[in-house]
């Protein structure tokens, strides 16, 4: 059984960094990469801190294995906003729960056989108890966003892979709080770990190669949002007339204003199935996600009152309210990422534009 657990316990390790550079290499020096990069470190440094012999390592050789394994839990909340929802992006907002993590982790360990039981149990707790919630979190996010989500490869791994990954980190984490810390479980509890570890790895990579186009999306982090392409001009007469009802609902009936309006109402008055009506937003227009392609109306909407002279003492917030935005931040923030600028500034340019035209016209 030892033997078993080392040899799956070394192919966890191994497979771990191997992911860990095709990530990076899929889009260096991006916040995706880092953050699946450190994930996987963080998993191949949990599978050699499991070991039974781990306690008796140098403590330099310790404090790097829990300082890369520890934050995993928020690593994998983090990876999950980033490939599953558009346009999330780190904050500074975020590190407190990476610097508590890494200090109750690192502090267990230290402390452990010099300080009472106690202290170390209320250290380990204060580092898995947020863990869960992370866990937690990130397993909502994923169920709460299934619908909107257009991009159909993306959808269907949405629950398949990284779920099942939540759940099996999810367990590591309550088998944590009910057993006894890593190296000191049975062997039956490390070697059953060992394996699923291995075989969520295993599946990670055999998948990898189909699916990170579209898990990793080429776009550039910190500039305006470009707008997405044009439709495609040779079209099937079926995807052409569909497109152009669609874009007559969205355009001349505003259908965008319809609160809770979804794909598959939408889908109905196009006249389209709902599968159908995903893949020519997403693979003819360019959008990943439903409620951005309908923000996009709403901001072109805005745009065009903001640059209407007629408008110019309506208030940026009432145009905001209007278009169904529940308050002036959400709305500077995504009009600045469509635009790149912020409601203000671009009705000063375009009013100011007009005026100089209307002068120069007299």
């Amino acid at each position: 059984m030892h033997d078993l657990e080392l040899l799956l316990r070394g192919g966890v390790v191994g497979v771990a960094l191997l992911l860990a550079l095709l990530f990076w290499r899929a889009r260096p020096g991006t916040a995706l990469a880092w953050t699946g990069a450190l994930l996987l470190t963080g998993a191949a440094a949990y599978a050699l801190w499991g070991l039974p012999q781990s306690p008796g390592w140098p403590f330099g050789v310790r404090v790097l294995l829990v300082g890369l394994a520890a934050p995993t839990p928020f690593v994998f909340w983090l990876l999950v906003r980033l490939v599953f929802e558009d346009g999330f992006r780190p904050r500074p907002v975020h590190a407190p729960w990476f610097l508590w993590m890494e200090v109750c982790g690192l502090s267990a360990m230290a402390l452990r056989g010099v300080v009472p039981v106690e202290v170390t149990q209320l250290l380990t707790l204060g580092f898995r108890l947020p863990s869960l919630a992370l866990i937690g979190h990130a397993l909502w996010c994923l169920w709460r966003e299934r619908t909107d989500d257009l991009v159909e490869r993306r959808r269907m791994l949405r629950v398949a892979v990284l779920t099942v990954g939540g759940v099996v980190a999810a367990l590591v984490v309550v088998a944590a709080l009910l057993v006894r810390p890593a190296p000191d479980r049975a062997p039956p509890v490390r070697l059953a770990e060992s394996a699923l570890l291995f075989t969520l790895l295993a599946a990670a990579g055999a998948s990898f190669a189909t699916v990170h186009a579209d898990l990793m999306p080429d776009e550039g982090e910190g500039r305006p949002r470009k707008a997405p392409p044009a439709p495609v001009p040779d079209l099937p007469d079926d995807d052409a007339a569909a497109l152009a009802r669609l874009d007559a609902l969205m355009t001349g009936g505003e259908a965008w204003r319809n609160t809770g309006l979804t794909v598959g109402a939408l889908a109905a008055q196009v006249g389209v199935p709902e599968y159908r009506l995903r893949r020519l937003i997403n693979g003819r227009l360019g959008h990943r996600n439903f409620a951005a392609f309908l923000n996009a109306h709403r901001l072109e909407a805005a745009a065009t009152r903001l640059a209407d002279a007629a408008q110019a003492r309506t208030p940026v917030l009432t145009i905001a309210l209007d278009l169904g935005y529940g308050s002036i931040g959400p709305f500077n923030r995504a009009f600045r990422a469509r635009f790149g600028t912020t409601p203000t500034e671009h009705r000063r340019a375009a009013l100011g534009r007009t005026h100089s035209e209307t002068i120069a016209e007299d």
